[in-house]
C-alpha cells in the first residue's frame, strides 16, 4: 500500500488553504497541500518536503491528526497540522491557484466535487476530523489563554516536553511545591539533570514571597496552579508577573485548575486528559504556549501518531463547566459535613477535600463517613496531596 500526506494549513481567519492541481490525472482538482511518501521518508518529513515544494512555505512545527485510506487507489494518507512561516509562491508546473475555505460541512458540500479522488466516506471523514482537532484546538487556547497549542498522548509526556524544552531554552534550575504536585516532576527533572529544590508550601499553595527567594533567569518554576485537586494557586496572576520581572520560566500544570482563572497564567500551560481529570479521556494531554519557536522544538521531539481522541475531547471540553460546578457541589457539602474537623484549605475552591486527622478514632470517622456515602477517598502522608496525617477525599473521581 502507498503512502501520502497532506497539510492542514490555516489563515488568520482559520480557513484552510487549498490548491487546485494543475498537471496529471487530477489537473484542475482540489486538494491540500501534499503528496506522495517517498521510500526512506516518515511522514512528517514527507509533508514538510511537499509543504515546501509546493508552497514555499517553511513548516515550522506540526502535529499528527488521522490517516485515511483512499481505496479508489489504494493510498494511505497522513493528515497533519502545520503551522508554516513565509510567503506563497506556487510551483505553478504542480499549482494554478490556491485559496482558503471554512472546514465546514457546508463548504466541502460545495467543492465536494472539485477534490481529487472524491469519496463520500473519505473527504467528509477528513473534514470531519479536521474540524474535531481545530474547535478541540480553539478551545484549550481559550481556556489557557495561549496563541499555540500542541497535543500529546499523555500527561506525563506533556510534562517531560516543557521540562526538555526549558533546558532547550539555558535554564538550568528548576522549583517545584513540596506537597501537592505530581510523582512525575522530581522522576523528569533528576533525568534531564537539573538542578532542582523543593520550595516550602503552605499544603501545596506557594507564597510570593518564597518564589522571589529562590527563582532568577537560570531558572524554571514548575507550579501545579491546584495541588492536590483540594486548593488553587489563586495568585497565579502575581506569581507569572514575578516571574517575567524575574525573567524565570513558569510552567503551569493545569490538570486540575483547567477551566478556571489560575490556568491561564504561565509561559508554558501543561494538562492531562487522564483518568480522573476533570477532562477525563483517559488518554492524551496538551502544551499551551505563545512563543512560536516553542513549535519547532515540540514537533522534532515528539513525532508520534495519536490516537483520533478529538472527538470525545471536544465533548468534554463542552461539558468542563458542569463537571466542575458538579465537583465543586459536592466538595462544598463534604466541607460542610465534615466542618467539626480540620479541613486543610477548606476555604479554597478545590475538588478533593483533605481532612486531618489527630485520633486514631478520627482517621475511623472520616473513614466511615467516606464509606457511608461511597466517596473514594487515599491515605496520605502523599506528596501528590499532603505530607501530613490526613485523609483525601477524592471528589474528582466521582
Amino acid at each position: 500500500m502507498k503512502q501520502g500526506v497532506n497539510a492542514v494549513i490555516l489563515n488568520e481567519k482559520e480557513e484552510v488553504l487549498l490548491l487546485r492541481r494543475a498537471d496529471g490525472k487530477f489537473k484542475g482538482c482540489l486538494t491540500m497541500p501534499g503528496g506522495k511518501v517517498e521510500p526512506g521518508e516518515t511522514l512528517s518529513e514527507a509533508m514538510i518536503r511537499e509543504v515546501k515544494e509546493e508552497t514555499n512555505l517553511d513548516v515550522i512545527g506540526h502535529q499528527f491528526i488521522n490517516k485515511f485510506y483512499f481505496p479508489k487507489i489504494d493510498v494511505e494518507v497522513g493528515i497533519f497540522f502545520a503551522q508554516t512561516s513565509g510567503t506563497i509562491d506556487l510551483d505553478l508546473r504542480e499549482s494554478s491557484e490556491y485559496f482558503y475555505i471554512k472546514p465546514s460541512k457546508e463548504n466541502v458540500d460545495k467543492y465536494f466535487d472539485q477534490f481529487e479522488n472524491h469519496s463520500p466516506e473519505v473527504i467528509h471523514d477528513i473534514f470531519n476530523s479536521v474540524n474535531f482537532f481545530l474547535k478541540s484546538r480553539k478551545k484549550l487556547l481559550n481556556l489557557s489563554n495561549q496563541s499555540n497549542v500542541f497535543f500529546t498522548d499523555r500527561g506525563n509526556r506533556s510534562i517531560n516536553l516543557a521540562l526538555k524544552l526549558a533546558k532547550n531554552l539555558g535554564k538550568t534550575k528548576a522549583f517545584i511545591q513540596d506537597q501537592g504536585g505530581w510523582i512525575t516532576y522530581e522522576q523528569y527533572l533528576k533525568k534531564i539533570k537539573f538542578d532542582y529544590h523543593f520550595l516550602d508550601t503552605d499544603y501545596g499553595v506557594v507564597s510570593l514571597d518564597i518564589i522571589k527567594k529562590h527563582i532568577d533567569s537560570d531558572s524554571v518554576l514548575l507550579i501545579n496552579s491546584m495541588p492536590g485537586y483540594f486548593a488553587v494557586q489563586d495568585n497565579m496572576d502575581k506569581v507569572a508577573k514575578l516571574c517575567r520581572e524575574k525573567g524565570c520560566l513558569l510552567i503551569n500544570d493545569v490538570a486540575g485548575s483547567i477551566g478556571t482563572e489560575q490556568a491561564k497564567y504561565g509561559d508554558i500551560i501543561i494538562g492531562s486528559f487522564g483518568r480522573w481529570k476533570p477532562l477525563n479521556l483517559e488518554y492524551g494531554g496538551f502544551i499551551s504556549f505563545n512563543e512560536k519557536e516553542y513549535s519547532k522544538f515540540l514537533s522534532n521531539n515528539f513525532d508520534k501518531e495519536l490516537k483520533e481522541f478529538y472527538p470525545e475531547l471536544l465533548k468534554q471540553l463542552n461539558g468542563l463547566d458542569k463537571r466542575r460546578e458538579a465537583f465543586l457541589a459536592v466538595s462544598k457539602k463534604i466541607k460542610t459535613q465534615l466542618s467539626q474537623y480540620d479541613v486543610i484549605h477548606k476555604d479554597h475552591l478545590g475538588y478533593n477535600v483533605i481532612v486531618r486527622y489527630s485520633s486514631p478514632k478520627e482517621k475511623l470517622d472520616i473513614m466511615n463517613y467516606c464509606k457511608l456515602y461511597n466517596y473514594e477517598y487515599t491515605l496520605c502522608p502523599r506528596y501528590i496531596r499532603v505530607m501530613d496525617d490526613a485523609i483525601s477525599i477524592e471528589v474528582k473521581r466521582l
